[in-house]
């Protein structure tokens, strides 16, 4: 049995070549030798990555700003348009960290939450599309992990597979 290239990232990755990550495995590191040419590529895959794009007519700085933005936006779409560079807020104009720690400004309720984890998946993966098509080093990064599984280390936690970026690298939809 043939095991799949597993290639791990996060935010504060180090900048290792593949198959040299904590977890990873490759079975050919020369496939890898373009995407190692690329300085943080790991950070790159991140939803802390800063690079304008836009989503749904608003421009955003990261992925992790245009995430709470839409989850936001079941309960203000007020508050939703401060992380927007749009809106020339601090929301907007802050790093994706800056972005995170204001993820429990507004309390979804019960059927909201709900709501949100049945479309959460479908929307990140939405970000991440619109991203991949306007940012082309994050698209580069993308289409050079070649058929690896990407995976998001997520710090005190399990590592979670990001199926939305293979779908996307992949073309499906």
């Amino acid at each position: 049995m043939q095991l799949s290239d597993k290639l791990f990232y996060y935010s504060k990755s180090k900048d290792v070549p593949a198959g040299y990550g904590v977890n990873e495995f490759v079975s050919d590191k020369k496939s890898y030798t373009q995407l190692n040419e690329i300085p943080n590529w790991r950070k790159i895959l991140s939803n802390f990555h800063e690079a304008k794009f836009k989503y749904e007519d608003y421009s955003y700085s990261t992925v992790e700003h245009c995430y709470h933005a839409q989850k936001f936006s079941l309960v203000s779409k007020k508050m939703a348009f401060k992380f927007t560079i749009d809106s020339d807020h601090a929301f907007g104009k802050g790093d994706g960290l800056a972005a995170r720690k204001r993820r429990k400004l507004l309390i979804l309720t019960k059927e909201q939450l709900e709501e949100w984890e049945k479309i959460k998946y479908k929307i990140t993966k939405a970000i991440c599309l619109a991203k991949y098509n306007q940012v082309p080093i994050y698209k580069k990064v993308i289409d050079l992990t070649n058929k690896a599984e990407l995976w998001h280390i997520v710090m005190r936690s399990t590592p979670v597979r990001t199926a939305y970026l293979e779908e996307i690298r992949d073309g499906l939809d």
